[in-house]
């Protein structure tokens, strides 16, 4: 226990009511980073537990996501308040070893504009609180293993419809199905950038390349200004409540998808769409995510795009 001083008539607190920092949390996340690169957990149960790192108040709410992974002689030595500091230098130590400076850097992506912190359209409010931890965490990660695993295994060519039925030609000519990777990978990585989002707070603010490579390395991101040169290689842009991703199919032809997530977002009004949801467009020149022609057609998905059919 941890004594007030005489006089203050403030209570004693135990070592798991003392606020947690910054450095607290990415230590935290040392540790989960490590549990699953040597299986000690699934990729889900890390990225829950990331997430409740990067929420935790409290040094006794981190401490509860690491006790089954943790020795008990690190346990012990959490608990004991005089030595908390010390503890957290030495698990980063033993985890991370010591920090290197990033291997590079990469263009920023487009944030033109960041959702409301209280909307008044029932849409889900940011945290701006959380902004940066769910990034610092992962790049601390890659820093200390850069050959490392991503968290996430989506990949370009993974199915992203599940169990839907897809009616595709029954002989597909060539450029449909190199057209119809192009937009699966689309499709995978825009599922990659939403749950990003969320575990950033729901707030595109810090996604930049670097982080989106450490969440899924089995993309090639690409900061909005950045031409795509092939289905994997997806440049991206976010705005308000959307993101916009382009790919370039080995037919040549560029597509883009349009993920808006809620109402109220402007470039429902500017290019004139129907209601939030998923859209595609295409063109035969471009492919970067700032770069979509001036009146793009944009089609729903239900679930592949009609200009794929037509293709």
């Amino acid at each position: 226990m941890i004594r007030a001083p005489e006089g203050t008539g403030e209570p004693a607190r135990t070592s798991g009511t003392l606020r947690a920092s910054d450095d607290d949390r990415d230590a935290t996340i040392g540790v989960l980073n490590e549990a699953v690169t040597v299986g000690r957990l699934t990729a889900d149960e890390h990225a829950d537990r990331v997430e409740s790192a990067l929420r935790a108040q409290t040094l006794g709410e981190l401490s509860v996501l690491t006790t089954d992974l943790a020795s008990p002689t690190a346990r012990l030595r959490v608990s004991m308040p005089r030595v908390v500091v010390a503890v957290l230098v030495v698990i980063v130590a033993a985890v991370t070893g010591v920090l290197v400076a990033s291997q590079g850097t990469s263009s920023p992506i487009q944030t033109t504009r960041n959702q409301s912190a209280s909307p008044s359209d029932g849409f889900v409010a940011a945290e701006p609180s959380l902004a940066g931890r769910f990034c610092r965490g992962l790049l601390a990660s890659r820093r200390s293993e850069p050959s490392g695993p991503s968290v996430l295994g989506t990949g370009p060519a993974s199915d992203p419809w599940g169990t839907q039925t897809i009616i595709v030609p029954t002989q597909p000519s060539t450029r449909f199905l190199q057209d119809f990777a192009a937009v699966r990978s689309l499709e995978n990585a825009t599922s990659v950038v939403q749950m990003a989002w969320q575990k950033n707070g729901y707030q595109y603010s810090q996604l930049t390349p670097q982080c989106l490579t450490a969440y899924d390395s089995h993309f090639q991101w690409q900061s909005s200004a950045d031409p795509s040169a092939g289905a994997g290689a997806v440049s991206v842009s976010y705005a308000d409540r959307h993101s916009l991703l382009a790919a370039r199919s080995d037919s040549g032809t560029c597509w883009y998808e349009l993920n808006v997530m809620g109402p109220g977002d402007p470039i429902m009004a500017q290019d004139d769409l129907p209601s939030y949801g998923v859209f595609f467009a295409k063109s035969s020149t471009g492919c970067a995510a700032d770069a979509v022609p001036s009146g793009a057609d944009w089609e729903s998905a239900d679930p592949l795009p009609p200009q794929l059919t037509q293709s």
